[in-house]
């Protein structure tokens, strides 16, 4: 399935509304084996940032829902009875009507024969199981659940591939006042539009095309859709092909590593979540939009999604990396502390993603106080990763000292991009 309308399933599987106002943030971290060499790694890291963005935002305030997921941007209006779908990179957007949008959606899936085949010819077995663990998660008890699932891929040269999925959610507990009013204001939107919006459905729906109506698949994944048991609040995903790390371990026999282990992780992890205010401005289309039929919106999107990937955020070219020694604070080394801290800009794209979120970069504060050897240790955003570095490639620092004289200190900064009135603004 191409990967621009897998995001768009996703984001309207993870549409909810209320009668209230809530919003829920969740952050992405997508890690990749030792085994893939690292030229390949980056380059998966940008495609996989393209398709999931820098996470998931869901507001709701009385009958309108927002969701805003890798390139699109949905908004629910339950009184109309009506989704529009928007995206920010193309300046467009689709209105359609609730009761008719997923099954339009589900008609714009077309795989090739034999893709179609091969779906249909996988088995997946899923079993999921009580933890037992409990933990504090944004004020609510949560509850661990481990699911493991095994996809069986059938290959016409040799015996099937298998895919090993484990997946590691937390649930807030039952029981607990706060969270079961927070899920009732949630629920508003599966009420108003009807059956067009349970998720459970629309899942079955859409497997049931690709499976030609056998309950196998469907079966198995209607069980991770369950509707009941509300939001996650965490979980960790980790994917592993033993087969296909052995076959690239025997094409490039420095790749080193145990074949069982995670290929991909990927964790999401709830980054707000408020009953504050949410403005009618979020649910507004932005002026300047152009409509266009719901085919074409998601064309766009797969164009934007199909360029390619820009390269790893770096320094400007005149500054040369550090090669001196360098120390850390401590042990009577002073740390260094800024003395001039030039603010990050905004790049278009990030705003009209309404991104925001910190990137950590590493660097080394050389004698004079210059920051050099800058690397993004946590990236937020392409864009914003080289925008962070270019600025702290400008910051002055009181350099660390140690017995007295100047020396080069490794440090580590976070750059906080804040969308604020001015958009432009960042800390």
């Amino acid at each position: 399935m191409p990967r621009q309308k897998f995001a768009l399933i996703l984001a309207l599987l993870a549409v909810p509304a209320a009668r209230a106002d809530v919003t829920i943030r969740y952050q992405f971290d997508v890690k990749l084996g030792p085994v893939i060499p690292p030229a390949a790694a980056a380059a998966v890291k940008q495609q996989v940032g393209g398709a999931l963005g820098n996470g998931m935002l869901l507001r709701v305030k009385g009958q309108r829902c927002l969701s805003s997921f890798g390139p699109f941007t949905s908004i629910v209006d339950g009184e109309a009875g009506q989704i529009t779908l928007i995206n920010p990179a193309s300046k467009k957007f689709a209105s359609v009507a609730a009761a008719n949008y997923f099954d339009q959606i589900i008609g714009q899936q077309q795989l090739p024969p034999e893709a179609l085949a091969l779906f249909r010819s996988m088995k997946l077995d899923i079993k999921s199981s009580k933890a037992g663990q409990t933990e504090t998660i944004q004020g609510f008890q949560a509850e661990d659940t481990l699911i493991n699932a095994l996809l069986e891929v059938p290959d016409p040269t040799g015996p099937p591939v298998v895919v090993h999925m484990d997946i590691d959610e937390w649930f807030a507990a039952e029981g607990q006042a706060g969270w079961a009013a927070l899920q009732r204001e949630m629920a508003g939107c599966a009420t108003i539009l009807g059956g067009s919006m349970d998720p459970t459905a629309m899942l079955e729906k859409l497997l049931q095309q690709f499976s030609g109506g056998s309950g196998q698949l469907t079966d198995a994944v209607k069980a991770l859709a369950d509707p009941s048991r509300g939001a996650v609040l965490r979980l960790h995903l980790a994917i592993s092909v033993p087969a296909l790390v052995q076959l690239m371990q025997s094409q490039a026999g420095a790749l080193a590593g145990d074949p069982a282990a995670p290929l991909v992780e990927m964790d999401m992890n709830v980054a707000d979540l408020s009953t504050g205010s949410v403005s009618d401005e979020e649910f507004r289309i932005p002026a300047g939009y152009q409509e266009v039929p719901l085919q074409e919106l998601t064309k766009s999107a797969q164009a934007g999604l199909a360029q390619a990937p820009k390269p790893p955020a770096q320094a400007p070219a005149e500054i040369a990396d550090y090669t001196g020694p360098v120390v850390r604070p401590g042990n009577g080394v002073s740390a260094p502390a800024p003395i001039s801290m030039p603010e990050p800009a905004y790049t278009p794209e990030a705003t009209r993603a309404k991104i925001s979120g910190t990137v950590l970069v590493s660097l080394v504060v050389d004698p004079d106080g210059n920051a050099r050897n800058i690397k993004v240790v946590r990236s937020l955003d392409p864009g914003l990763d080289q925008k962070a570095i270019e600025a702290v490639s400008q910051w002055k620092f009181k350099p660390g000292m140690k017995d007295g004289n100047p020396v080069a200190i490794q440090a580590q900064i976070e750059v906080t991009f804040r969308l604020l009135d001015n958009p432009a603004d960042a800390h």
